[in-house]
């Protein structure tokens, strides 16, 4: 099993999200959550106060377990 983190960028004003799926997927769940937190700081920071506070910018995450491809391994 490898674990993806799937990260959402939503707006408050329109109950919209984008869905991004990080790559390469995390060995283990302590990875998978650090790199979460990690990336969704840098979102906001990346986006601005003048564009999240417009937009009531927020970000949220999961970590999700996936089987591994045999022709992967």
């Amino acid at each position: 099993m490898k674990i993806m983190l799937i990260i959402l960028i939503c707006t408050s004003l329109g109950g919209v999200c984008d869905t991004w799926v990080k790559t390469p997927q995390f060995d283990d769940w302590h990875s998978c959550m650090l790199a979460g937190y990690k990336d969704s700081l840098k979102l906001i920071e990346e986006a601005g106060p003048e564009y999240v506070n417009k937009h009531r910018m927020y970000v949220k995450f999961m970590c999700r377990e996936e089987p591994v491809n045999e022709e992967e391994t």
